[in-house]
């Protein structure tokens, strides 16, 4: 019974042998190799989308704060005058705010209000939304 077992394994198929072990791990190195620089890329990329995040949710808290003041150019123009309370991201980066409102000609009609905050010597987010004015 052992010939027969013996009869049916082909010569030099015998299993894996340290040759093929050894470029086995050869070409896993290079694939870890090649993805090192996507990984080591990987934590300012994620950090400064944090920073545009909590930019960006500035913005938008300032635009809804904007919406809610009385329906008049100057009632606007007043809110963007005011200055904004300070903020920082995660990492400690100052955000700062601009706010510019341009007032219809004829009454009624929409004021355009432009919301942009900066940090780091960037504008990282920028917003502009319309709203309705009843008078000057």
């Amino acid at each position: 019974m052992s010939e027969t077992i013996r009869s049916e394994v082909a010569e030099g198929d015998a299993g894996i042998g340290l040759i093929e072990i050894v470029i086995a791990m050869f070409v896993l190195a290079l694939l870890a190799l090649s993805f090192a620089p996507l990984i080591a890329g990987s934590p300012p990329l994620a950090a400064g989308s944090a920073d545009r995040a909590t930019a960006a949710e500035l913005v938008e808290r300032q635009l809804a704060e904007a919406r809610g003041q009385t329906a008049t150019c100057s009632g606007i123009t007043a809110y963007a005058a005011a200055p904004a309370l300070a903020a920082s991201t995660g990492r400690g980066i100052a955000l700062t705010s601009s706010r510019t409102v341009t007032c219809p000609p004829a009454y009624p009609g929409t004021a355009r209000l432009t919301v942009s905050v900066s940090g780091g010597g960037s504008v990282l987010a920028s917003a502009t939304t319309l709203i309705f004015v009843s008078a000057a």
